[in-house]
This record gives structure tokens, C-alpha cells and sequence, in this order.
């Protein structure tokens, strides 16, 4: 266990209230910047396989059998993502994606 040495009494006292609403507010934006650009692409390429009717890859299948699935791999699903609708499908598809899946889970 990894001992965190406490803050003594006067500490958070001589932070000025303005001081710390800016240190906040800074915070909250870079934690919504990670979240909208990091995590929303990597939120479509998940949706894009769990939608995908197809099995993932071809392993074992014969030679010259058509492919399996559009999606085979996570960089290649991104690759694909990007070239085909653009950097603009994350909020598009994103948003469009939560619906539908919001919609089938009501059903």
C-alpha cells in the first residue's frame, strides 16, 4: 500500500477560490478534449465490429473464398473508417451509432 501524505490544515486555504475554479475548469476541458478525440474514434471502430453481421477474418477458410468481413483488425478497421467516410464520422457516426444501438437495446 502506497502511503499519500497528507495536506496540512492551512493548504487548501491559501489556494484563492479564483485559482482554483480556473485549475477546475482547465481540467474538465482537457479530460472533454481526450474524451471527444481519443476515445470517440475508438468508441466508432468498437460499434462498427459489434454491428458487423459478419464473423471476424478469414482464418481457415479455403483459398480464394471471398472475404469474411469488412473489418478484420482494429488498425485496419480505423484505415478503412477514415478513408471511406473521413475524420468527421467520429461525431456523425458517433452520435448516429448510439442511437441505434440505444433503439435495438429498447426492443
Amino acid at each position: 500500500m502506497v502511503a499519500v501524505p497528507t495536506s496540512t490544515v492551512g493548504d487548501e486555504a491559501a489556494i484563492p477560490q479564483r485559482k482554483r475554479i480556473v485549475i477546475d475548469a482547465t481540467a474538465g476541458a482537457i479530460a472533454g478534449a481526450i474524451a471527444r478525440f481519443i476515445v470517440g474514434p475508438l468508441d466508432v471502430v468498437k460499434i462498427r465490429f459489434q454491428v458487423q453481421l459478419e464473423p471476424i477474418g478469414s482464418i481457415g477458410a479455403p483459398p480464394g473464398a471471398p472475404a469474411a468481413s469488412k473489418y478484420t483488425g482494429f488498425f485496419q478497421a480505423l484505415a478503412t473508417i477514415l478513408r471511406e467516410e473521413g475524420v468527421q464520422v467520429s461525431k456523425q457516426a458517433a452520435q448516429g451509432m448510439h442511437c441505434q444501438r440505444r433503439s435495438t437495446q429498447r426492443s
